[in-house]
């Protein structure tokens, strides 16, 4: 970590190879702990004959809040 006021320590980003957008993010305290996991469900948009990747839906967890949030386009 190279911002000591940074309240994370480490983040960790896991991107669909496919679509290229992101499915899920850990994010660690300093300390090394879990403390919030962001899911996301990637989608195919069919416009025109085209096809748009986005996320309609992500779910975040924060354990040290024991918080859920579910975000939906």
């Amino acid at each position: 970590q190279n911002d000591p006021f940074s309240l994370y320590g480490r983040q960790l980003l896991y991107v669909d190879s496919e679509s290229m957008l992101p499915v899920m993010k850990l994010v660690f305290d300093r300390s090394g702990h879990l403390w919030k996991q962001v899911i996301g469900a990637p989608a195919l948009l069919s416009r025109g004959g085209r096809g748009y990747p986005l996320i309609p839906l992500v779910l975040t967890q924060d354990y040290i809040k024991q918080q859920t949030i579910l975000f939906l386009l």
